[in-house]
């Protein structure tokens, strides 16, 4: 298939994948409902610039599945976006249940989702390289309402790679918490180049929050991880400065320890502050874990270029294509102080009936993330 649009769908009791699109390129996926299938949500392989986005996805196997787990094979897909999307209660005791794998995927970007209770991991899969994962919410992996253990099934956040190594992936802006499976809030096996910055994990599982396994030349800075069983250990090698461990795990250099100052710290409070809803502006926030004032992450983090904007948003708030920051340096962790309370949004919708061309569009500003307009 090629130049094709679904929108607008609700995909129920179906017995296998509800789509599957091989060998297909410039689709778009939108707006739909998959719910109580018996097996993947939506299954993309040998396929290049593809759009996922604003699709709920839950009570299936699997939630959007990227490439196939074999070590044989070269990359399969090529610029697959999976943004805007919550993704839900997905279930294989056969064989995990991730909310999004992804394998064997050349510039995939995963953003801006929230994924929870899957009976596996948010996301892992192997042999991916140049790929963003970014501001994804992600908390109970591997849980389903109770702790469930599948064959193989380890409930992590992200874990890369499994088999044929990858590299050069990004991991910015993530959020990963709550009590789960038996997996790390990130796990990095072997990947080589990849960079993790400004994620916050919080008690996510009884077990490391920050893992990683082998030579990896990894970077890893303004990253915090709290209440986990260690916080984190430390890369063969890499670059590891400016993180916040809670627990004192002497893990890089710079590296700042004690209370983060959480509006919240009891887990159930912050699930229930979540914003689900896909029509929210807030979609995704967390209010719970935004900092208090008085926060030792306010400003203690470390301006990386080529990342963040060359200038506070004291000085210059309209920089753009940059991470934005304010005050005397960046924030530790995903959020930043004030950001919640400095933010914008308007909605315009058009529809196109009278083919005039008149079109949804969606504006939303923070002062830590660019003017975005989003067309569809």
């Amino acid at each position: 298939y090629s130049y094709l649009v679904i929108r607008g769908l609700e995909i129920t009791n179906y017995t296998s994948t509800a789509l599957f699109f091989e060998n297909s390129n410039n689709i778009i996926m939108e707006d739909l409902e998959i719910h109580d299938t018996l097996g993947t949500a939506i299954y993309i392989s040998y396929s290049q610039d593809i759009i996922v986005r604003n699709i709920h996805a839950h009570h299936n196997y699997l939630g959007v599945k990227l490439g196939t787990h074999n070590d044989a094979l070269g990359i399969v897909n090529r610029n697959v976006r999976v943004e805007h999307n919550y993704i839900h209660h997905n279930m294989d005791l056969n064989f995990m249940g991730d909310a999004i794998p992804v394998w064997h995927t050349d510039s995939a970007i995963i953003k801006d989702n929230v994924l929870h209770d899957n009976s596996d991991c948010a996301s892992s899969g192997g042999a991916n390289i140049n790929g963003v994962f970014e501001n994804n919410i992600i908390y109970r992996s591997g849980y389903f309402d109770v702790p469930i253990i599948a064959p193989g099934a380890d409930g992590c956040g992200f874990k890369f790679s499994v088999g044929v190594k990858g590299g050069n992936n990004t991991f910015k802006g993530n959020v990963i918490f709550g009590p789960g499976g038996e997996g790390a809030g990130i796990q990095n096996n072997g990947d080589l180049g990849n960079t993790f910055i400004h994620n916050t994990i919080y008690s996510s599982n009884p077990d490391q929050g920050f893992l990683f396994v082998g030579d990896n030349d990894t970077n890893v800075s303004n990253n915090i991880a709290c209440d986990n069983t260690p916080d984190a250990n430390s890369p063969t090698s890499g670059r590891v400065d400016t993180n916040f461990w809670c627990d004192g795990s002497a893990v890089g250099t710079n590296v700042l320890t004690g209370d983060p100052k959480f509006v919240q710290t009891n887990v159930n409070t912050i699930i229930s502050g979540i914003v689900t809803d896909l029509n929210s502006p807030d979609f995704g926030d967390v209010p719970g874990l935004h900092l208090q004032a008085g926060s030792p992450l306010i400003d203690n983090g470390t301006i990386i270029p080529g990342v963040h904007c060359p200038d506070s948003d004291d000085v210059d708030p309209y920089q753009t294509g940059c991470r934005h920051w304010s005050g005397s340096a960046p924030d530790i962790g995903a959020y930043e102080y004030g950001a919640q309370d400095n933010k914008f949004s308007f909605m315009f919708i058009g529809d196109d009936n009278d083919n005039t061309g008149n079109l949804a569009i969606r504006l939303a500003y923070t002062n830590y993330t660019d003017l975005k307009l989003i067309f569809s």
